[in-house]
Formats: C-alpha cells, structure tokens, sequence
C-alpha cells in the first residue's frame, strides 16, 4: 500500500497507543504465555486446568518460542506483540505494493485505496489486536513466504512458511499452491522444516515430554473431532458454525427460529463437508485463466492468493471473527480493482460496486453493538452474516479478474 511520509508518522504514533490501550488488557495473548509458563514448569499446556477458561490450541514450538518472554510481566510481552502486530500490517501492504502497481493509479487513487482498505478492514484488525491473536502474522508469513519462493530464496521462504504451519495448521493450504507454481525445491523444504519444528521442543524438553504435548495437542485440534465437525456456538464464524443453523433445528440464545429446512444434524454435516469440498475445487478456475500476456504474473498471483486466503477460515472448523483478517488481501485487490477501472479505464462498475458495498458493511466500524444496539449485534452474530459474506465474496473476486485492469474495454 502507498504509504506517504505524514501517514507513516500517524501509523506509528496510533501503533504505540494500541499498544499501550490494548498491551495492558486481558487478551488471548496471556494464554499463550500461560502456555510459556507451564511448559516451563514441564506440565502438559492442553491438559486442565486451561487458563482463564481458553484451551491453547498452537504448537508446543510456539510456548516454546515465549518462553524467554514468560519472565517478563505480562503487560511486556502483550505490548510488544501488538507493536509487531502493527508492524506486520504495514509489511503486508509493502507486499501488497509489490505484487500490485500502486504507480498505476492517480495519486488521489492511491489515497482513496490506503483510505478504503483500512475503512473496510479496521473491525477485523482492531478485533485481532485487541485480541492479541495470531492472524495478522499468519497472512503476512503466507505472503512473505510466496514473495521469497518467487525470488528463489526457497530455504528462507520455506523456515518462514514451515514455522506459520506448525504455530496454526492454516497455512497449510497453500502448499498444494506451491505445487502449482511448480516452487517444488520450496514445497520439499517445507515439509522437512514442519516436521523439524515439530521434534525442536524435544531438545530443550525431552523427547517424551515432546512426544505427549504432540499427541494431547493433535487431541485438541483433530478435525474429526465431534465439535470441529458441527458447531453451535455463536461466537464461532466458519461453515460448520453456519450450515446447522439453516439446515437443522438448533437452539439460540435469543429464542429465534433461524433455520430454512429442518434436514437434521448428520445431513447438515454432510452438506457442509460438501460445501467445503466445493470451495476447494473452486480454486481451480483461478489456476487456469485465460492466457493473458499483458497481465503481470504478480497481479495473477495476487489474486490468486486472495482466493485461497478468502476460503481458509470458511473451510476451517472452530474460527472467531478475527480469523477473518484473512479476506484483508481480497479488499485490498478488490478495492485497487475498481479503483484502477473507475480512474484509469473509466469504467464505473456500478453494479459490482454497489453489490460489494453490501456485503462489507458487516467488517466495517457501522457493525458494532454501540451503534446497533446488544440485540441487532446478537441477531447477526446468530445469522453468520460474515460467513455468508465471505462467501459472497468468492464470486465477486472472480469477477474481478486481473485481465480487466489491462483492458480498456469488458
């Protein structure tokens, strides 16, 4: 993203003040560091009792990884990670910038697209700092790592990829991507490195130690578990969180009748795994274009990207909303999209504009329970309107193909 001088200023001044507001709050970053601490004292970090109610659900490498920091007062720690939280958010717009032609656009474009992004996105951001949680660092490691494999730094790209997997499985999904972009030295490295991350603890733990934290916590995060395959709870934003609710009789806290059809728990299962099957293959259109040679590879592999991160947490069992930090490349090339059309090709895109509109104002700061009211917030918690907008959302990024910013015309 461009980032004038004034504005970087403003940056690192509202930087410091989250991380002052926000470093001093309870946050879901003290369970990491009670998980710190507890390894340390060489008990089992997923066993009971779980801090403040939180199971810890990452890596034994990642509580080893804070342990340093576990000897600090908490506020230490928790500040310094949204000061670096901060700091990613800046980096993924510097990467941003490069697989995207900011220059392309007029300088009143390039403001109005640092200004939109940050508009759209400033919920999901504030909610993960304010949460203190991993996902700003798990898309900047994804892109990060892509924009190494594509300078044939693969070693760096694959420690940086390797390390994002074993924290949160995630990322995972853009190894078949490598696949496809024929990065196979890059794919090989990181499969090594995931499986060296996971042995690392044994050395500074003991392997048996090592080995019982690996298997409690594939016990915790194991997809086939019952409660990954189906939930109900309103504070959690995937399909398997949403497709019970319309397809079968489920119970709410505000006492209302969501469902459409009444097709039970085992079938609403059933069509959700195929849901998620289909999001899958979806990708495929993205991976055969029309060849194009006026479009640059890296505006391709932007988008391209911007799919598959779209479709993580819709595909992943048991995400909250700050998983959705996800989409934050799709605004960023949807909005440089139109931008780009509307100022440079004068195509105005009325419709597509007006029907991504619609669906981003569930991320903006309009959707609050200050403004909307406790019940309004509740209701569309209940009704998973940010699930069935990142949904919705799939289809527009189709639309918006890069061959239509090299065209006068379509």
């Amino acid at each position: 993203m461009p980032y004038p001088r004034r504005a970087r200023a403003g940056a690192i001044a509202i930087a410091i003040v989250l991380s002052v507001v926000y470093g001093s709050q309870w946050s879901d970053f003290y369970v990491f560091l009670d998980a710190a601490v507890r390894l340390r004292e060489h008990i089992n970090i997923y066993s009971a009792p779980v801090s403040y109610c939180l199971q810890y659900y990452y890596s034994p490498l990642f509580a080893l990884l804070l342990m340093p920091f576990s000897f600090l007062p908490f506020g230490i720690p928790s500040a310094a990670w949204v000061l670096f939280s901060c700091y990613l958010l800046f980096r993924i717009g510097v990467l941003a910038c490069h697989y995207l032609s900011p220059a392309r656009l007029p300088p009143r474009g390039r403001q109005l697209w640092l200004g939109l992004v940050l508009f759209f996105s400033c919920n999901i951001i504030l909610y993960n700092i304010w949460c203190g949680q991993m996902t700003i660092f798990l898309v900047w490691a994804t892109l990060c790592s892509l924009r190494l494999f594509d300078d044939k730094k693969d070693l760096a790209g694959a420690s940086l990829l390797a390390l994002a997997i074993n924290i949160k499985i995630m990322p995972g999904l853009l190894l078949p991507y490598l696949l496809y972009k024929r990065h196979y030295r890059a794919f090989i490295y990181t499969i090594g490195l995931v499986v060296l991350y996971l042995l690392l603890p044994a050395f500074f733990i003991g392997f048996g130690h090592n080995n019982e934290l690996l298997a409690s916590w594939w016990q915790v995060i194991d997809p086939t578990n019952p409660e990954h395959r189906m939930e109900a709870d309103p504070g959690l934003h995937s399909l398997v969180s949403t497709i019970p609710v319309y397809l079968a009789d489920t119970q709410n806290e505000l006492g209302l009748k969501i469902n459409i059809i009444n097709i039970g728990l085992r079938n609403a299962e059933l069509v959700c795994t195929a849901i998620r099957v289909l999001l899958v293959l979806l990708s495929l259109p993205f991976l055969i274009p029309k060849h194009n040679a006026q479009v640059p590879d890296r505006a391709r592999t932007f988008w391209q990207i911007s799919y598959f991160l779209l479709i993580t947490p819709l595909i992943s069992p048991h995400q909250n909303k700050y998983s959705y930090f996800y989409l934050f490349p799709a605004f960023i090339y949807l909005i440089y999209f139109l931008l780009l059309r509307r100022m440079v090709h004068h195509k105005k895109d009325t419709g597509l504009l007006v029907y991504l509109l619609a669906l981003s104002v569930i991320f903006t700061p309009f959707i609050g329970r200050d403004l909307i009211g406790n019940y309004w917030f509740d209701w569309l918690q209940l009704h998973r309107f940010m699930v069935l907008s990142s949904l919705l959302l799939a289809p527009a990024l189709w639309r918006c193909k890069p061959e239509k910013m090299v065209m006068a015309s379509g």
